[in-house]
């Protein structure tokens, strides 16, 4: 019986050193795309000793159970390597990690609660303008449920919102570049800047009864594809085209030469900041934005000034309408994505190859994010009585 009596030991330290190096082995390759050279040499330092003391272990007669202890001690070392030594991105590989080795993280609730709590504070931000007698609660009611903002943010986990919001310098330096605008207009088609390119804005516009002569502002504008298109289609003049980026007019202007003259006398650009901007009082009969509003960062004060620029009787708007859209943006991306690489030869003439990685990867994860329901796609449209 002597000679059995170490066995419940032995099986006890195999299966407790098996099952650590198991899940820690499997986490710090989950995590390796977030670690740093250091760190992973640290690693490797840390299993090149434990292989060491390992096999000295099992010339020492400890057996297969000394071994799994050590490598139980490696396999705990790696996991505080791997997460630990990150203080600037562990809460985004311990949410990385969760996905991916349990299918949802813990905190994939806050994320759907922040989600939730950016269209309520847009639809609250509207309350005060858009109702005098409380018909806007349900449609807020509906959004926040069922609704995220038709804005796209490109990073892969949802953030609340910046409490310093873009500036034209930074715009013009990080995204919106020259070339940068160029990459977009690749995928959107001339004069586009925003998904689903001329598609999106024929579907979007055939909604707002526009006759000849209406007067619009376009918040956002871009490079001019959307006002061209309802200055050409409709008759609209549209005299409020309003961009941040100095860099997104400069190419915009340019696209405008290319424009049938009815359509250039109807189209006319300005540089400047919604919040900061002054137009005429019931200057215009219809505000247009689009992919844009996600940069505003006082929403309520820019509501109040649209409010102002809307020519009609009534102060508040009579309906406010939410659809979601979020199949017609699924459809979209995954055309613009096929179509991406079907024309990468095309692309690499005038781009890098890694600027069509990145716009693969960047179409890949916003696909990603629509199918398991952490972006969507809505469009809301208020309306001003006139009685």
């Amino acid at each position: 019986m002597e000679g059995y009596s170490w066995l419940p030991v032995v099986l006890v330290c195999v299966f407790a050193g098996g099952w650590a190096l198991g899940i820690s082995t499997v986490t710090f390759v989950l995590a390796a795309e977030l670690i740093p050279i250091q760190v992973k040499a640290q690693a490797g330092g840390i299993l090149f000793s434990c292989n060491t003391f390992a096999f000295y272990g099992m010339e020492e007669g400890l057996g297969m159970a000394g071994t799994f202890w050590v490598y139980s001690f490696f396999s705990w070392s790696l996991t505080t390597t791997a997460i630990v030594a990150l203080p600037e991105t562990k809460a985004q590989s311990l949410r990385q990690i969760e996905r991916k080795l349990t299918g949802k993280s813990h905190l994939y609730e806050m994320d759907k609660e922040i989600e939730k709590q950016d269209v309520q504070i847009n639809c609250t931000a509207m309350g005060p303008i858009l109702n005098e007698s409380g018909g806007l609660p349900d449609t807020a009611k509906k959004a926040s449920k069922e609704i995220a903002l038709g804005e796209i943010q490109e990073g892969f986990e949802k953030v609340p919102a910046p409490k310093v919001f873009p500036t034209q310098e930074y715009l013009d330096s990080t995204q919106y570049t020259l070339s940068g605008i160029l990459r977009y207009e690749f995928i959107f088609g001339r004069c586009f800047v925003s998904t689903g390119g001329v598609e999106t804005t024929k579907e979007v516009v055939s909604r707002l009864n526009l006759k000849p002569g209406d007067h619009v502002l376009d918040i956002g504008c871009g490079l001019g594809g959307s006002a061209f298109f309802m200055a050409s289609e409709y008759g609209a003049i549209v005299t409020g085209c309003l961009d941040l980026s100095e860099n997104m007019l400069h190419l915009a202007r340019q696209r405008m030469t290319e424009q049938p003259l009815q359509v250039r006398n109807r189209v006319s650009f300005r540089h400047g900041d919604i919040l900061k901007v002054d137009f005429p009082e019931e200057s215009f009969d219809f505000v247009y934005t689009r992919d844009a509003f996600i940069h505003i960062g006082l929403k309520e004060f820019a509501f109040g000034r649209i409010q102002e620029y809307i020519r009609c009787i009534k102060s508040a708007f009579g309906t406010v309408e939410a659809h979601d859209l979020s199949q017609m943006f699924l459809r979209t991306l995954s055309r613009e994505l096929k179509y991406l690489q079907l024309r990468k030869k095309e692309f690499l003439r005038d781009f890098s190859a890694k600027d069509f990685n990145d716009l693969m990867t960047g179409w890949q994860s916003k696909i990603a994010r629509v199918h398991i329901g952490d972006q969507s796609w809505g469009l809301f449209i208020a309306t001003k009585s006139n009685h």
